[in-house]
């Protein structure tokens, strides 16, 4: 349930939220970027979806412009390099990410945490956009 009236906490950006899941894939570290996704997204995908997901190893990006659409949904133009892990080829690709905030899955809410929805951005580079 989403309240609006209870006082909001201090919590992550949506830039923030985006950054700190794109930083831990370039670290490798999937576990932490999975549990940035969108919390209705993790709710009906776990952690061996969102690895499968994910054939390519980010080595850099740049959050290049912010859009605003609702209260709960931003979508942030990037700009990201990175290699298929199985043929070793390096690409460039500008994607769009949507992060939604949630109270609970299936829930958007103002006083909700940012996640961002991995599929807005994997079938972009997939389709190398």
């Amino acid at each position: 349930m989403c309240d609006k009236n209870i006082k909001k906490k201090k919590r992550r950006g949506s830039k923030e939220t985006l950054s700190q899941l794109l930083d831990y894939l370039i670290k490798d570290d999937r576990l932490s970027a999975y549990m940035l996704t969108q919390k209705t997204w993790r709710h009906n995908n776990d952690f061996a979806q969102f690895e499968s997901l994910i054939p390519h190893k980010l080595l850099s990006y740049e959050i290049v412009d912010a859009y605003f659409i609702s209260l709960n949904s931003k979508d942030y133009d990037v700009k990201m390099k990175y290699m298929n892990v199985i043929t070793k080829n390096i690409k460039e690709a500008n994607i769009k990410a949507r992060l939604i905030r949630e109270a609970s899955p299936y829930t958007p809410c103002i006083n909700g945490e940012w996640g961002v929805n991995p599929i807005s951005m994997i079938k972009q580079v997939e389709e190398g956009k």
